[in-house]
């Protein structure tokens, strides 16, 4: 009966019930390996799916049945105005942010928008100006 010598890395010969028991500690380390790679991908899976969802739907714009960015797009709202409906729509339901902070948010977007609207009637004011005097 001939049987195979194996050797370990130091070449002690090895034993057959070293061998099973090689085989088997690999298996469990494996095993286990396995198990906590899968726990890593599941905790950033999880992770992510979190931070997607906080992304594209955060609390604070889905609490109702219409979001902020769709009655902004729905409405044509221009960025001064569509930043009103945002700070409006989540005044008082977005963590860490006050109810006044968020309205005063849009109070500053309503005169950025008053201030450009007259400056956009001064600049047609003007242009009318021009042209009467060119007619005269």
């Amino acid at each position: 009966m001939s049987r195979t010598i194996i050797y370990d890395s130091n070449y002690n010969d090895i034993t057959d019930e070293e061998i099973k028991h090689r085989e088997e500690t690999n298996k469990d380390n494996k095993a286990d390996e396995d198990e906590a790679a899968t726990k890593v991908i599941n905790a950033v899976n999880s992770a992510n799916a979190k931070l997607n969802n906080d992304f594209t739907r955060p609390n604070h714009y889905c609490y109702s049945s219409i979001e902020p960015k769709d009655a902004i797009r729905t409405w044509g709202l221009n960025f001064n105005l569509g930043n009103v409906i945002k700070y409006v729509a989540r005044a008082g339901h977005k963590a860490g942010e006050s109810k006044i902070s968020d309205l005063q948010k849009a109070k500053t977007y309503i005169n950025f928008e008053i201030d450009a609207l007259i400056e956009e009637s001064k600049k047609y004011k003007d242009e009318d100006n021009i042209q009467s005097e060119q007619k005269e």
